[in-house]
């Protein structure tokens, strides 16, 4: 299958940018689709390490950072109406216009933040494969990381019943990334995004109370 794999617009596909979890994830699933055998195209800025058959450069990491306005790429939003998704969504249709085929499958983790892209080419399916926020699109196949979240989502969106497409799939890593420590340092451990949502701070305070 041919598929067109959306990253996000306020980082690049590389190891640089880990602080942001849908970056992270837009690699893995890359990589997932090489091991099965798709042909991938990725939609990006500047550079890229992801495993793919081409990757499409469709804003150069200056413009990235004009748009972004100082704010850090980990915080940053890419909302649909955001000038840096307008930008990025307009170049990726238009590259996917320019090259697509019958039965190519659009891919995205920004839901809603990317409706625009699956809107401009109805004919092609859009499908949300790791959806762990709210902002969905109404348009999309969708695949969760957690039953729980797919629920929430389900009330936040009125729906009721369920939906026949929807599945659910847990987030997956690399086993190499976390070698196992018998021995471990005395430390805490977090695992979250670097944003005051996720509750970073809570974890500061609670590691400084356990000592």
């Amino acid at each position: 299958m041919r598929v067109h794999l959306l990253g996000i617009p306020n980082t690049q596909t590389t190891a640089g940018y880990e602080l942001d979890g849908f970056c992270t994830r837009t690699m893995l699933f890359a990589d997932l689709l090489k091991r099965m055998g798709h042909t991938v195209f990725l939609y990006g800025v500047g550079a890229n390490s992801a495993p793919c058959d081409h990757f499409i450069p469709v804003m150069t990491p200056e413009e990235q950072k004009a748009l972004l306005g100082g704010q850090p790429y980990q915080t940053a939003s890419f909302e649909m109406m955001t000038p840096l998704a307008v930008m990025f969504n307009g170049k990726a249709a238009n590259h996917i216009r320019s090259i697509k085929q019958p039965g190519d499958l659009i891919c995205s983790i920004a839901g809603s933040g990317q409706q625009q892209i699956g809107e401009a080419h109805p004919e092609l399916p859009f499908l949300e494969y790791s959806v762990g926020y709210q902002g969905v699109s109404a348009r999309s196949h969708r695949i969760y990381q957690s039953a729980a979240w797919m629920h929430c989502v389900y009330g936040y969106t009125g729906v009721q019943g369920g939906r026949a497409l929807d599945a659910v799939i847990p987030p997956w890593f690399h086993r190499e990334d976390f070698p196992y420590a018998p021995d471990p340092d005395h430390y805490a451990l977090y695992c979250g995004r670097l944003v005051p949502s996720k509750g970073i701070w809570q974890a500061c305070e609670a590691a400084k109370f356990a000592g």
